[in-house]
């Protein structure tokens, strides 16, 4: 088969990404390169302690998983008798679909979930080990929805459970079996698969890097796949698939007929920024973004979960492609940056940037203000000397959570050594929320309100996690209670634009 690269390249982009992997703590990564009908695989690193990457290693996609459950939903529609298009209401399909705004319970069509403009919010803290996408359709109904409805694109993943749900009430067929008679068995990907089963093939294992307090990245640890903790995903990110598979799954999509559906876009997505390098604003299909980088027409999505990362690109213009996966987190969204980069240059010609230079120094800016954002002011009693009654209590917010507070959760003041944990902390460790009064509370004469009506707390994680026995402190929040009800801020999971705290989630004082 013919190399889409050349010598020259390849050999530079071997050792810049060798480079990359040793500056950012990457353990593995492959690189797929398709045109026409022609591809090129580079694998890099280590698939766990023991064994190489190889192309027959399978990674973990996380929301690339998404535009394979989009099309599926569309397929469903076309083939349903009458056919339904994209517009289609989800309360013409599933009648017990529930919003917590009438509006949008009545008008949020297919199109409306696969584009995230819902007006619902991430709300991630739902893939916690309890979770059953069974309830979900239950659970919906009463979450609060923090943007006007087909107002904003706020990414939701949540919803893409609901559009595996509305596959399987339309065709009749569990969500994966469809999956495999529709898409997977016709393009040959006899890697791709639900279920992360590392004793029937070469499954990738996860590396996790933590941020500390000061910004500084630690040594890293591997981790176990914790999504299969949860009851669900399947919609959302739970697919695998090797480096083969993904070339043939790369070069396949322009043929088939519901990507073309998924690429108009319908959701101005977010500004030019961050680490994608856009010329200007990026726009959001069926699960798949489109921008423009130096002139460059961008199909794409990206995924990523603890210690694993994606991206599934498409040159339109060029009848070419790209993916990355990659088993390390947080080094890998830098590492897939770079190679988006450096492929828009090859196949457009373009003049040769030092996107490592560049992306290192993102790299340290990131960490520099993960530190500002996330270390909290401490309380500085030495004791809890505050009435603590009103918080001790259990506190219910339908369909998001329940929280049971006892006294030895609250504490004199959080942890300095905050950092960062896994996303979905729930799903790779155990998780005891800790709570302590906010700085804020204090009164001119040293004394708090605590106790009193809008007292002020702050919160915070204690992860401990499964494969280590490590315990580290994060994901802080901000707690108000106001008699019997109690705002959280620092959880929902709002959109680009939107601020956390002016959308909270409000808990009640279980009777």
């Amino acid at each position: 088969m013919r190399s889409i690269i050349d010598d020259e390249f390849a050999f530079r982009v071997e050792q810049e990404i060798q480079r990359c992997l040793a500056a950012w703590q990457i353990r593995g990564a492959s690189i797929i390169i398709v045109q026409h009908d022609s591809h090129n695989i580079l694998t890099f690193g280590q698939r766990d302690e023991h064994s190489p990457v190889t192309p027959s290693t399978r990674f973990a996609l996380a929301s690339n998983s998404k535009l394979i459950t989009a099309l599926l939903l569309v397929r469903a529609l076309a083939s349903n008798s009458p056919p339904l298009p994209v517009n289609t209401p989800i309360k013409a399909i599933l009648p017990s679909f529930r919003l917590a705004n009438p509006l949008a319970e009545a008008e949020c069509t297919v199109e409306d979930i696969l584009s995230h403009r819902t007006g619902l919010p991430g709300y991630d803290e739902m893939f916690e080990p309890g979770y059953v996408m069974g309830e979900l359709v239950e659970r919906l109904a009463t979450l609060e929805l923090s943007g006007g409805f087909r107002e904003r694109h706020q990414y939701n993943s949540i919803l893409f459970d609901l559009a595996a749900i509305l596959v399987e009430k339309l065709t009749g067929q569990a969500f994966d079996v469809y999956a495999h008679e529709q898409l997977f068995q016709p393009l040959g990907l006899t890697s791709a698969t639900f279920y992360h089963t590392p004793d029937q093939g070469e499954f990738a294992k996860s590396f996790w890097q933590r941020v500390d307090q000061n910004g500084e990245g630690d040594e890293g640890r591997w981790i176990e796949y914790g999504i299969e903790r949860c009851q669900g995903a399947i919609g959302t990110g739970r697919l695998w698939m090797d480096s083969n598979d993904m070339a043939k799954w790369t070069q396949a999509l322009p043929s088939i007929p519901e990507y073309a559906e998924a690429v108009i876009p319908r959701t101005i997505a977010g500004a030019a920024g961050g680490l994608e390098f856009p010329d200007q604003t990026v726009l959001y299909g069926l699960a798949h973004r489109a921008s423009t980088h130096r002139g460059v027409l961008i199909h794409e999505h990206g995924g990523e979960i603890p210690g694993f990362l994606s991206k599934v690109a498409r040159l339109p213009e060029y009848n070419a492609g790209f993916a990355i996966l990659c088993n390390s987190d947080p080094g890998g969204k830098y590492l897939r940056a770079l190679v988006k980069c450096r492929m828009i240059e090859y196949f457009a010609s373009l003049p040769r940037k030092d996107w490592f230079a560049v992306l290192d120094a993102k790299r340290q800016g990131a960490f520099r203000s993960f530190s500002a954002v996330s270390i909290r002011a401490p309380f500085t009693s030495d004791e809890l000397a505050v009435d603590v009654s009103s918080l001790v209590d259990t506190w219910s917010s339908p369909g998001f959570a329940t929280w049971i507070i006892d006294h030895h959760q609250v504490v004199p003041s959080l942890p300095a050594e905050m950092g960062s944990l896994p996303f979905v902390a729930s799903l790779y460790g155990s998780v005891e929320l800790i709570f302590s009064p906010a700085p804020s509370s204090l009164l001119e004469d040293g004394s708090t309100n605590v106790g009193k009506k809008g007292e002020r707390w702050n919160g915070c994680k204690a992860w401990t996690s499964y494969d280590t026995g490590e315990v580290f402190f994060g994901d802080p929040f901000h707690i108000e209670v106001v008699d019997n009800r109690m705002k959280v801020v620092g959880m929902t999971g709002v959109g680009e634009g939107l601020s956390e705290e002016d959308w909270p989630i409000w808990f009640s004082r279980s009777v």
